[in-house]
């Protein structure tokens, strides 16, 4: 069992937005708070997000007892998490006793439960035999978070009955690498597919229409 420090701050580090993420953010920040029992802060990485998570832990009170948790709201630890995040930590230090890096939420077993739950209330009045499902990553250069990316879409992909498919997209990958790992048995029938929909297999995710995944989806299907 973990335990917890005597005195501690927890932070959450998020990345950030332009599409108005507040809601989501705040639900988060609420929760986190009635289960903590203390206010707990959002800081944020990117170059939308405000306040930056440097001018929060400035904004805390030095405190040579303190131990400050970063908590990060991210789903697997890429370049973000352990180079943006460790960094930041490393510059405030020296106001605090510790400062500690949590992990994010993948891998962990719980998750893929909660997305199969999201899926399936999204999915009640949708004829599962014209459906395909297509997850798709933001992608990052880090070799063990593209690790976690992989075995996320076969988890995901074990949630769901045929003719479910399921592939995580890596922006820096192509169609082929991202979905490989699913029919690693039979390259063909992914080759084939691809072929069918006149989808060059070297092209990345973010290029295809919505159109062209939709006819992908229902082509991996069959």
């Amino acid at each position: 069992m973990y335990a917890y420090p005597q005195k501690y701050q927890i932070v959450l580090a998020a990345f950030g937005t332009s599409m108005g993420p507040k809601a989501a953010y705040t639900s988060m920040q609420v929760r986190f708070q009635e289960r903590f029992r203390q206010r707990i802060p959002v800081g944020f990485t990117s170059r939308v997000g405000e306040p930056k998570l440097k001018e929060v832990l400035e904004g805390l009170p030095a405190d040579g007892e303190l131990v400050v948790v970063i908590a990060p709201i991210f789903m697997v630890e890429g370049q973000v998490v352990k180079r943006d995040i460790v960094a930041t930590a490393k510059e405030c230090e020296h106001r605090f006793k510790e400062i500690r890096v949590a992990r994010p939420l993948l891998p962990d077993a719980r998750v893929y439960s909660a997305v199969k739950r999201e899926v399936a209330s999204r999915l009640k009045n949708v004829p599962p035999g014209g459906t395909g499902i297509i997850f798709v990553g933001h992608g990052t250069p880090d070799e063990k978070a593209a690790e976690i990316y992989g075995e996320c879409a076969r988890q995901v992909a074990s949630l769901f009955a045929s003719p479910f498919k399921a592939a995580f997209g890596n922006r820096r990958k192509t169609l082929w690498n991202c979905l490989k790992g699913q029919f690693a048995s039979d390259d063909c029938l992914l080759r084939l597919a691809l072929d069918s929909c006149g989808i060059d297999c070297g092209r990345r995710g973010e290029t295809l229409s919505l159109e062209e995944f939709a006819t992908l989806s229902r082509a991996l299907q069959t």
